[in-house]
């Protein structure tokens, strides 16, 4: 039911709804798994101006989960998008998290350089 919830809030234009749905689809969670379309979901949310989903970028692309190839600049760009976004749905703990992140990987930082950062 809940999945069914932040599907219909997403098709309404909901950039968290967008991200939560696209966490269900990643996860599996009440709907069948399709981490393509999750990923879809999450990025749509993250445009629409979700802090979360920034979040969750940063750290897709900072790791090289789910098929994305590991990106420093893009971890760091959706990071440094998180104090704009519309809709703070990330956690204090978060914010602080991408705020450490941003601090030990001034621009030019490779991943190489920084191991197991996010795993």
């Amino acid at each position: 039911r809940a999945v069914s919830l932040w599907k219909r809030a997403a098709e309404l234009g909901s950039a968290s709804a967008h991200v939560n749905f696209g966490v269900h689809n990643i996860t599996g969670n009440g709907i069948e798994k399709s981490i393509s379309n999750g990923l879809v979901h999450i990025t749509q949310g993250a445009m629409l101006g979700s802090e979360f989903g920034c979040y969750l970028l940063a750290v897709l692309y900072g790791s090289g989960k789910y098929g994305l190839k590991p990106d420093a600049d893009r971890a760091r760009d959706f990071f440094e998008r998180m104090p704009h976004c519309r809709s703070l749905d990330a956690r204090s703990d978060l914010r602080d998290e991408a705020k450490k992140w941003l601090r030990e990987h001034p621009p030019g930082t490779h991943l190489e350089d920084v191991p197991n950062f996010f795993l």
